[in-house]
């Protein structure tokens, strides 16, 4: 059996946790966590400010990550878009991704928008 190829649109992603496991935080650099209050609102912003800056973006997709094996064949293929899966090596992550599927080559971007620090607090762990 060959490998599986799967072919999607690439995009920008932005990954955060639904918790706030301060161990886990601080093993991966983190010294910091924020809460995200209103994630669709978040999610807005980010992308007004990407096509505002000339980015080719679609309407965003939102979801939690999915922990488990990839399937090998496309019969067994699920219906949960690739960006939303991870090994389960990962699970202690508990992963919520944001992706915006793009027609251009994603390029390393820094939002900034003045709307954005409304909708978050600092959360002590």
């Amino acid at each position: 059996m060959g490998d599986l190829i799967e072919r999607t649109a690439d995009g920008y992603v932005f990954c955060a946790s639904n918790g706030t496991d301060g161990n886990a935080m601080r093993s991966t650099g983190y010294d910091i966590c924020i809460e995200i209050c209103d994630v669709g609102a978040f999610a807005s912003i980010v992308t007004d400010f990407f096509r505002s800056a000339g980015l080719d973006v679609n309407d965003p997709m939102m979801d939690c990550v999915e922990y488990h094996s990839r399937p090998a064949t496309h019969d067994r293929q699920t219906t949960t878009h690739p960006v939303f899966i991870k090994p389960n090596d990962y699970l202690a992550q508990d992963e919520f991704r944001v992706f915006w599927p793009t027609r251009d080559s994603p390029t390393h971007v820094e939002v900034r928008d003045p709307r954005l620090p409304a909708l978050v607090r600092v959360v002590s762990v």
